[in-house]
């Protein structure tokens, strides 16, 4: 079984002359190259530089085999050519931009992420002391009546896993806003 591989890495060179040439006209070499099973070979690369470094300048290369989308990118595509739908989790090099991705367009790939912004609200207990806090719903008529503060740890298991309503109305309102809190 053979592999295409093309990592690449260049030994520091230093150049007699120095060209104010931007770095995307730099003319570094690149190399494809194709392995058997054992993967142990050590390739030494020497190629004529034609705007940096010396002339035949020499470079070493790490040969190593492609790891993840290869077989896997050639299984999905498999399987949605005979409508099956195929969905991966993003991969991520990150930190930094452009670091997720999956380069198969037929796999739907899903990821997630965080905020970079808090959704603020303000809690405030009964005696008037405010806490910040966040919170996506905030409906613009939510009432500012007092409502009961809820732990539910002191519920029994049924009424842990309800929204308020019917099962807390005999709880006593001490005067206080809402607080639900999830151990854990």
């Amino acid at each position: 079984m053979e592999k295409q591989v093309s990592v690449v890495a260049k030994h520091s060179i230093n150049c007699s002359t120095i060209d104010s040439r931007p770095s995307s006209e730099l003319n570094y070499p690149s190399i494809m190259v194709t392995l058997n099973d054992r993967n142990d070979y050590k390739v030494v690369v020497t190629r004529t530089m034609t705007n940096v470094g010396a002339p035949d300048s020499m470079y070493a290369v790490n040969i190593t085999a492609l790891v993840g989308p290869t077989h896997v990118a050639i299984g999905a595509f498999s399987a949605v050519k005979r409508g099956i739908f195929v969905s991966f989790a993003m991969g991520n090099d990150g930190p930094g931009y452009s670091t997720l991705s999956n380069e198969a367009p037929w796999i739907l790939t899903v990821g997630e992420s965080t905020t970079d912004r808090s959704i603020r609200t303000i809690f405030e207990l009964g005696n008037e002391a405010s806490f910040d806090g966040q919170s996506a719903y905030q409906p613009s008529n939510f009432s500012r009546s007092p409502l009961p503060l809820v732990y539910p740890s002191l519920l029994n298991q049924s009424a842990r896993m309800l929204t308020p309503g019917p099962m807390m109305s005999g709880l006593k309102n001490v005067g206080i806003g809402p607080v639900w809190w999830q151990d854990g």
